[in-house]
């Protein structure tokens, strides 16, 4: 099956593997599609900061992390702000079964 994540296979398989179940679900279980979402940020993320050599102290969430990013100027308000709003909607679908329907 084609899909719109393929393009990350080869460096980023499990981004390429998150956003695939994502968008595969989209219309049959538009709530996984979202926390799939969240959890594609989440990773995101968490190769930035690696990619910086910024340690993650054990339990740091994901709000803690992008507020790292945001504030050393890794990232912009933009991304900060899309980053955010996934991270709260995924919230919702994880603890709503329903969201999103």
């Amino acid at each position: 099956m084609s899909h719109n994540f393929r393009f990350l296979d080869e460096k980023w398989g499990v981004l390429a593997k998150v956003g695939e179940t994502a968008e595969r679900n989209v219309y049959e279980n538009p709530n996984l599609t979202i926390s799939e979402l969240r959890k594609f940020a989440e990773t995101i993320t968490k190769y930035i900061l690696a990619l910086e050599e910024i340690r993650e102290e054990k339990g740091t969430d994901q709000q803690e992390r992008l507020k790292v990013l945001f504030y050393d100027q890794i990232i912009p308000k933009e991304i900060y702000d899309l980053f955010t709003v996934i991270r709260l909607k995924g919230n919702l679908a994880v603890h709503n079964p329903s969201y999103g329907e």
